[in-house]
């Protein structure tokens, strides 16, 4: 379990609470955890993105001050800022908000993925950073996805208008619509499969389509603390196309069972997928 870090004499705090993923019941171990949010005194539009207002973000950025929250694997939280706005932490997720959060600076940087209500703070846009990204608003729901292990970015503007900015790049857009940023901060459209891979966690749901099962066990492990192994490398190159709950590691577990053809079971303590021939037999026989 990860949480921010609070200071002695910190100004009174929200709170976020941080679920954790279970095996089909409901979600239990509710933890709450401090989360400061401050003001910052400042200025500057972000739309125009001005090179001397970019300095002062990343300074405060850098700053001792910035306060922390975050989730483990498996692990989801939802937090209400000074603002108004309220964010769901995916999991797996690290926060960074700059200190005096909200006078006139609003700034948060995301290693992990969040979907976000912002309200509106008149004269004070949001800036959220994310890989090689960024993203500006000053009202609207998004999501925005960034695993530093990872090293892309997806941000997907669900409502309102945004600007997303990479290294050379720039883009005003009115949602919906969603945006990727290469490992290279190179912004393009983003592929509407790995969009929904990227963000589909922010309505409950793991929607994962054509990918390698080597790829979908790093999100089991994120999204479901399952640190899955397998019996024979040649499986990790397996096609997979499910869906599942989130809130279900046994959902979870079954969906990835029927997709992939695969068993799970134990070897001593660590979970483990074998082949399961007959599925992909029976599977073959029913599309004749």
């Amino acid at each position: 379990m990860a949480g921010e870090q609070n200071k002695p004499g910190a100004q009174p705090h929200h709170h976020a609470h941080i679920g954790t993923a279970d095996q089909g019941a409901p979600i239990g171990q509710i933890i709450t955890v401090g989360l400061i949010v401050a003001v910052l005194g400042g200025g500057g539009l972000w739309y125009l993105n001005r090179k001397g207002e970019d300095n002062r973000l990343n300074t405060l950025f850098k700053s001792s001050e910035v306060r922390h929250i975050g989730t483990s694997n498996g692990q989801r939280g939802e937090v209400t800022l000074s603002d108004g706005s309220t964010l769901k932490i995916g999991p797996a997720t690290q926060l960074t908000i700059i200190p005096n959060y909200n006078e006139n600076f609003r700034g948060i940087m995301v290693d992990g993925t969040i979907a976000m209500d912002v309200k509106a703070s008149p004269g004070t846009p949001i800036e959220i950073r994310g890989g090689g990204g960024a993203m500006v608003l000053d009202e609207g729901s998004v999501v925005v996805r960034s695993y530093g292990d990872e090293g892309d970015a997806t941000f997907k503007v669900i409502s309102g208008k945004a600007v997303i900015r990479a290294k050379e790049a720039r883009r005003e857009v009115t949602g919906p619509v969603t945006l990727y940023v290469s490992k290279d901060s190179v912004l393009s459209d983003a592929n509407p499969a790995k969009a929904d891979l990227a963000t589909s966690w922010a309505t409950g749901k793991v929607e994962i389509k054509d990918t390698p099962l080597k790829e979908v066990l790093v999100l089991f492990n994120k999204y479901y603390a399952l640190n899955l192994k397998v019996a024979d490398d040649a499986l990790l190159t397996r096609s997979v196309t499910m869906e599942a709950d989130l809130d279900s590691k046994q959902k979870a577990i079954d969906a990835l069972q029927a997709a992939a053809f695969v068993k799970f079971g134990y070897d001593g303590s660590t979970p483990i997928l074998r082949d399961d021939p007959a599925a992909a037999a029976k599977a073959a026989k029913a599309k004749k």
